[in-house]
């Protein structure tokens, strides 16, 4: 279990990227962005303190919550690209 002086504990929402990123390769990148946003507001009522608020203390923690949607919706959409729809 991650305690909350737990240097892994920062670390989580940043190997979730890779798995959002992963979910990018299947789905497409847009699920890769709404699950970062959805992955970020959970994390930040979860895990983070004050636990019950996304509202977040740490600047480090917040600082984990934004890199995590940034690597998450950039690399998928560098990696996924959205198909170009054609027109008729």
């Amino acid at each position: 279990m991650l305690t909350a002086g737990s240097s892994a504990r920062a670390f989580v929402p940043l190997v979730f990227a890779l798995v959002l990123i992963a979910l990018a390769s299947r789905y497409g990148a847009g699920v890769s962005l709404a699950g970062s946003v959805v992955a970020a507001l959970i994390f930040a009522y979860f895990a983070y303190a004050p636990l019950g608020s996304v509202r977040v203390e740490s600047s480090s923690a917040r600082a984990n919550l934004v890199w995590m949607v940034l690597i998450a919706v950039v690399g998928s959409y560098l990696l996924f690209p959205p198909e170009p729809v054609e027109r008729k």
